[in-house]
């Protein structure tokens, strides 16, 4: 994420994020329904995960729609 107003950068080290196959979410327009990504949980309550992909984009995943195994399918 580059933040120019605060002249800050800001990287990830997380193994899972700098190898993944999976689609990079970075923009909310780029988001299809049902699209499968990492993200980082930053916030569990009882029925939702906060999530934040790339570029500081954040979204909510119901609890009942949350995994951490992905299919072959």
């Amino acid at each position: 994420m580059v933040d120019p107003e605060k002249n800050r950068i800001c990287l990830t080290a997380k193994k899972t994020l700098i190898e993944s196959s999976l689609p990079i979410i970075s923009n909310i327009a780029e988001v299809q329904v049902s699209a499968v990504a990492h993200a980082t949980i930053f916030k569990i309550s009882e029925r939702y995960l906060s999530v934040e992909f790339y570029n500081a984009v954040k979204g909510m995943v119901p609890m009942r729609e949350a995994t951490s195994v992905l299919s072959d399918d």
